[in-house]
């Protein structure tokens, strides 16, 4: 078996691995498993496994309508599967835009996380600046936007 793209469990939480820094930030997030048991019920979040276990979860939070925000929690599996990972993202993101319509995703990462960032830039993300103090440790973050002037 390679990778497989599968709708996102709360079993999937649970058997990730995660690394840092997505390990720190979700567990300054106490509410966190409540957010993904609504992923579980609703969708707008995706699973990708491995022969080797979940290499990553991705999901979109819609803010309002035409606009949501996309998050990803990664294990170190993401180093021996990075195509898999960009594949599945990438679709899921297309995906997610036509399915709801939106004119605009944001994601949003730790200002000195270069690896986040450069994949953002991959993915076709634009940044728009720095959130000063923003996190819940506050650290300050990058604001990315990808932003579709063709919906409408």
């Amino acid at each position: 078996m390679r990778t497989q793209v599968v709708r996102f469990e709360m079993k999937h939480f649970d058997e990730i691995i995660l690394r840092e820094p997505d390990k720190s930030g979700i567990e300054q997030i106490p509410h966190f498993r409540h957010i993904c048991e609504v992923y579980e019920k609703n969708g707008g979040a995706y699973t990708l496994l491995s022969p080797d276990g979940v290499v990553a979860i991705s999901g979109v939070f819609p803010l309002w309508p035409g606009v949501g925000s996309a998050w990803s929690l990664t294990s170190d599996l993401v180093k021996k599967y990075p195509k898999s990972y960009y594949k599945a993202t990438k679709q899921f993101l297309e995906a997610i835009i036509s399915d709801w319509n939106l004119h605009r995703v944001q994601a949003s990462t730790l200002a000195e996380n270069g690896i986040a960032c450069n994949w953002l830039r991959h993915l076709g993300f634009e940044v728009e600046g720095t959130m000063k103090k923003y996190g819940p440790d506050r650290a300050d973050h990058i604001m990315f936007a990808r932003v579709n002037q063709w919906t409408q």
